[in-house]
């Protein structure tokens, strides 16, 4: 009852010495209502993301998927029927008792109530699958009443059986717990799981000393912050997450806890009178070289127009691994500089099988997460030898890291393939056009991308089909190897008649990807 409310009142308390990472102004009366009541993510909605989302419009949807894994997942199709026995049977006897079953009226009006308001107010995106996990950590409490349910229903059946009803009973139970242990054991056991640690691990372990780092993004946030808060870990970093530093509380309750940052103004929005711009924060904070500033999950917002680029006025990103250095604009460094920090900055991730955990869970978005890490510097080293004339120095550390990509990615995707092969077809030496010819001819194996998107890396292989053809028919040796030759014609034979549905454009043709 109302001493489940409690905790409430120590919050004001710890409101007067926020701890780091501490949300809110709690020791106000504005605060604290605010807190109470959701103001930030939406009171009565459980998402701030979908702020045009009508209450109930997914109700009918929701209660099918709760339905679904109910019966499915969680019972092993056997959970429906003795639910709804003993649903029936709890019915029954609060209408046929004189006095009213006051426990049984509760079990079944806490779950209506909780199912319709629930799943009418919870306003997240059930068909992302992220945002789907999130939504069904919320059926655990639904799960306490259904399975009570199931419990009733189940004793009214055995006692149907008459005396070997508690063997049945034991028998049936013992048969369904280790059905699911068998079934689930492997995708259930978390007991080696310490690929959030390790993600987190990854993008402060080889930071400079004393660094400055700026983060976007949930998993990226909680995962530092829970290594330098409870293991002690980096406490030299300075950790600061962009969307809490949109808040007005912000400065007021958490700046005393980042010593050498100094915060411009009252909030990080620069289109309020006592707010500031991210370019202002990063002169007052970014350009000591004893506090190397450093940028992960992109920027919160961009005050340079996406068609410009993007960014921040008077700064520039260098990507280094699972982070991105920032800098002056104006700043020119070595190439041998760049790559140095890179590799120093390189990440080292053990990744979690893909099988155990798929798209929705955390572990495969720090999966996707680490692969992109990987892929950011040679693609930036491509980007910017290109802008240099084919500097051959960074193509050439391209091409090392791609090489290093295609021998640990357990699963390259297309654009890695069709990067790489622009590396090689960019360095115009001996040999390479070969190694270019099997990451296109991989690459359009592979990818999903139209036809008409693909004419100018199709045409390569096209000629080059044709040449080997002609090599062939005159018995003269081919410049390439045999399975070059072959993955070629097997990729040109397969993909000039596809009529793929109309995807919508990455890149434009025989452009890098990201």
């Amino acid at each position: 009852g109302i001493a489940g409310l409690s905790p409430y009142i120590y919050l004001p308390l710890a409101g007067r010495h926020a701890a780091f990472g501490g949300w809110g102004e709690l020791d106000t009366v504005d605060g604290f209502l605010t807190h109470f009541l959701r103001k930030e993510y939406g009171t009565f909605r459980l998402y701030s993301g979908n702020e045009n989302s009508k209450i109930g419009e997914q109700l009918w949807d929701a209660l099918f998927l709760y339905v679904k894994n109910f019966t499915f997942e969680s019972t092993l199709v056997t959970g429906p029927f003795f639910f709804l026995v003993g649903l029936l049977v709890v019915i029954a006897d609060c209408i046929s008792s004189r006095r009213l079953n006051t426990a049984g009226f509760a079990i079944t009006s806490s779950f209506v109530f909780y199912m319709v308001v629930f799943h009418c107010l919870s306003n997240l995106p059930l068909d992302q699958p992220l945002y789907f996990g999130v939504h069904m950590r919320f059926w655990m409490q639904a799960h306490i009443i259904s399975f009570m349910l199931l419990g009733i229903g189940a004793a009214k059946i055995w006692r149907c059986v008459g005396s070997i009803r508690n063997v049945a009973a034991a028998i049936t139970t013992i048969a369904m717990c280790s059905l699911q242990i068998g079934l689930h054991y492997r995708s259930m056991d978390q007991s080696q799981n310490r690929y959030v640690y390790r993600y987190g691990l990854m993008h402060i372990e080889n930071l400079p000393k004393n660094a400055i780092l700026i983060v976007k993004g949930d998993v990226i946030t909680n995962s530092i912050r829970y290594l330098q808060r409870c293991e002690g870990l980096r406490p030299d970093v300075q950790h600061l997450d962009q969307s809490m530093m949109t808040y007005e509380w912000f400065v007021k309750k958490q700046a005393r806890h980042f010593r050498n940052i100094k915060f411009p103004n009252e909030v990080y929005n620069p289109y309020k009178p006592n707010g500031y711009s991210m370019a202002t924060f990063l002169q007052k904070n970014a350009l000591n070289p004893k506090y190397p500033a450093f940028l992960c999950g992109g920027w919160y917002h961009d005050e340079i127009p996406a068609e410009m680029g993007g960014g921040i006025p008077g700064f520039r990103t260098w990507n280094v691994g699972p982070c991105e250095r920032i800098r002056a604009a104006q700043d020119v460094i070595p190439l041998s500089t760049w790559v140095k920090e890179a590799a120093n900055m390189t990440p080292s991730y053990e990744t979690p099988p893909e099988d155990k955990y798929p798209e929705g869970t955390w572990e495969y978005v720090t999966n996707v997460d680490y692969w992109a890490a990987r892929h950011k510097v040679p693609y930036s080293l491509l980007m910017w030898a290109i802008e240099n004339q084919d500097n051959r120095d960074a193509l050439m550390e391209s091409k090392r890291m791609y090489d290093d990509l295609m021998r640990l990615h357990p699963k390259p995707p297309d654009f890695l393939y069709k990067n790489a092969g622009i590396v090689y077809g960019r360095l115009r030496e001996p040999g390479n056009h070969c190694k270019m010819i099997k990451y296109f001819s991989l690459f359009l194996l592979n990818t999903l991308e139209v036809p008409s998107e693909t004419k100018d890396i199709l045409k390569i292989i096209k000629d080059y089909v044709k040449f080997d053809k002609q090599m062939k028919q005159t018995k003269a040796k081919s410049d390439c190897d045999e399975d070059v030759a072959s993955v070629a014609r097997r990729a040109y034979s397969i993909y000039k008649g596809k009529n793929s549905k109309k995807k919508s454009k990455k890149d434009g043709e025989n452009t890098p990807t990201r």
